[in-house]
Formats: C-alpha cells, structure tokens, sequence
C-alpha cells in the first residue's frame, strides 16, 4: 500500500484527482449556464415563472 492509499485524507491517486476535474468541468459549466441564463428572449420569458417561484418559496 502506498503512502496516499491508506490515507483518506490524502486523495488516495489518480483516480480522485481525475474525479475532482470532472467535478470542476461540472462546476464550470453550471456557472457559465447561470451567468447566461436570463438572457435571450427564453430568460424574458421564464422570469415571470422565476419571479412566481421565488415568492412562493422565500427560502430557495
């Protein structure tokens, strides 16, 4: 066993460093969607059913 399998805290190699870039592939991309979301005439047409979901849940 090498140093870093043993060791939860250590990212046990490649594999969690492949699954941590997947992460930040994900991250990135869900960002970049709610950057552009409320453009177009899509996001003009969706805000009034944003508006109506953010008033009936205060919390979200």
């Amino acid at each position: 066993m090498g140093p870093a399998e043993g060791d939860p805290g250590r990212g046990g190699g490649r594999g969690n460093q492949d699954e941590a870039a997947n992460d930040l592939s994900r991250v990135s991309a869900l960002l970049s969607d709610a950057v552009v979301a409320g453009e177009g005439r899509l996001g003009e047409s969706l805000r009034p059913i944003y508006i109506d979901y953010l008033a009936r849940h205060p919390d979200a």
